[in-house]
């Protein structure tokens, strides 16, 4: 089972490349998960990589505070707009501490102001500006970034959404309509320790954690509507899905992860 499905992972990254090769896109921006290192952002840099080996031009944009990129090749530009001081990201030791402490509303409050104030700062740089003169054809951005709503938005160009867990439903930023269900009382929350096999209490439990999931959902959309006045940007206020997506790249495979 664990071979079919690592081959079944391959096959869906083989696929989304060769979709790629297909597309007239040359110039490629990447935008990774930004409030910390994870493995999120590394998958992106190794995906920049594939990207500029198969002779596209590849540019990732990034904060300061992410570290040193690591890209295998010297051809990567990287667009980088600054943190302010006294900014933690949410890999740091203190912050993961408590993260570990926090309930599942507690957290999404927290991922949210992250999402905030990486939006701000974005919009409040000209890199956006700069990005957008230089017409790139295509962007990859991590769909759990609530930013990427604003640079796709702003740029106006093809995006694909990058999706690491895959794509749920009821997630933090909504969904990118996939379309396979996921009843609370039965799929387990993602950072639940559950299986399929739940106890009746696990399944109220779970339930629970899924309503709080949801709660995160509607704090980003009231946040990302803040954003959009505030900067008076005409793109969608709806985090039901990246308007501009054409194509995700999801790193599950429904019929083996549900139910698991």
């Amino acid at each position: 089972m664990m071979l079919l499905k690592v081959s079944m992972y391959l096959i869906v990254a083989i696929c989304g490349l060769y979709l790629l090769n297909l597309c007239t896109a040359e110039k490629i921006l990447l935008f990774p998960l930004q409030s910390g290192t994870t493995s999120r952002l590394r998958n992106l840099e190794k995906m920049a990589d594939i990207l500029t080996d198969a002779g596209h031009s590849v540019a990732m944009l990034r904060n300061d505070r992410l570290g040193t990129p690591q890209f295998s090749s010297t051809n990567i530009k990287v667009f980088e707009f600054i943190m302010p001081e006294g900014y933690v990201p949410f890999d740091d030791p203190g912050v993961v501490e408590k993260m570990m402490q926090m309930s599942i509303i507690k957290l999404f409050d927290l991922a949210t102001g992250y999402s905030s104030l990486i939006c701000d700062v974005i919009l409040k740089s000209d890199i956006l500006k700069k990005i957008k003169y230089m017409d790139y054809d295509l962007l990859i951005a991590d769909y759990t970034e609530l930013a990427s709503h604003i640079v796709s938005g702003v740029l106006k160009i093809p995006t694909i959404a990058y999706a690491n867990e895959g794509t749920y439903p009821d997630s933090f930023v909504g969904t990118l309509k996939v379309g396979h269900p996921v009843p609370w009382a039965i799929t387990p929350m993602v950072f639940m320790p559950y299986s399929d096999s739940m106890t009746f209490v696990q399944r109220l439990i779970n339930t629970g954690a899924w309503l709080g999931w949801g709660y995160g959902s509607y704090s980003s959309n009231i946040q990302l509507k803040k954003i959009i006045t505030k900067y008076s940007l005409n793109i969608s206020t709806d985090t039901a899905g990246l308007s501009r997506v054409c194509l995700v790249l999801s790193n599950n495979h429904i019929a083996l992860d549900y139910p698991r």
